[in-house]
């Protein structure tokens, strides 16, 4: 198969540090001539990491020209820092989901959680942090910064302060969104930067970013999702950033 935009997400924009992210879904992706319909898009030093059945190898940006965009590989998930699958699953008509119970721990500081779902109708994604079985319903917070057609806007703490914003989705529309967690394991306070495409009714085709964390000082070992409305059905799949 050829290079799939549906396939294909900005993940981590930090200054003049950029992060793709590219679902393989079995092709084999070579360092000339995969990506070179996004040569405008990328810039020589960008970052892409492409999750295959296995493992996570990672390609840094070595030239571009017009039509024309030239990998280099400088390692995997596999070892040597970098992105590690750590465990994935699918839930389907659901209320809402939990990552398995210890799934964070300290192997890892960081970790990435991608989640693609559809839904019933219009709502929101949700999250919590979780111990041992039980979640934390207090002390979150989210700011939302959103786009779509024209029209932008910010705005917080939509979902309260029991819970934070992950996502939005309308009826039979797919919500796609990453969401990277800082310090979650830790007896520190939690932060977390999500990345969110989406839809809703009222607007279409939507873009959201999101700034959001706990601030509770408690080291957690899960996570639960939830809509705020109708049911989910989907996949997601959990990485720890090697050390």
């Amino acid at each position: 198969m050829a290079f799939s935009n549906d396939r294909w997400r900005l993940f981590r924009d930090v200054g003049p540090w950029r992060a793709w992210y590219y679902e393989a879904s079995g092709d084999t992706v070579t360092a000339t001539g995969y990506f070179n319909e996004k040569w405008q898009d990328l810039r020589v030093n960008d970052v892409i990491y492409v999750e295959t059945a296995a493992d996570v190898p990672q390609y840094r940006v070595s030239a571009i020209a017009p039509n024309s965009v030239t990998v280099t590989s400088y390692g995997s998930g596999g070892g040597g820092g970098g992105l590690v699958l750590i465990d994935t699953g699918t839930f389907t008509t659901s209320s809402g989901f939990s990552l398995p119970d210890n799934v964070f721990g300290s192997t890892y500081d960081d970790y990435l959680l991608r989640v693609v779902c559809t839904t019933t109708t219009d709502t929101f994604l949700a999250g919590r942090f979780r111990l041992s079985g039980t979640d934390a319903t207090t002390n979150y917070f989210a700011i939302r910064h959103y786009g779509y057609n024209a029209s932008g806007g910010a705005d917080g703490a939509l979902t309260g302060t029991d819970d934070f914003l992950m996502g939005i989705g309308t009826t039979s529309s797919k919500i796609a969104l990453q969401a990277w967690m800082v310090d979650v394991a830790d007896a520190s306070a939690t932060l977390v930067g999500i990345q969110c495409n989406g839809n809703f009714s009222s607007t279409g085709p939507m873009q959201i970013a999101i700034t959001a964390g706990h601030t509770t000082a408690t080291a957690y070992d899960a996570m639960s999702i939830a809509p705020t409305a109708g049911t989910i059905t989907g996949r997601w799949s959990l990485y720890g950033y090697e050390k």
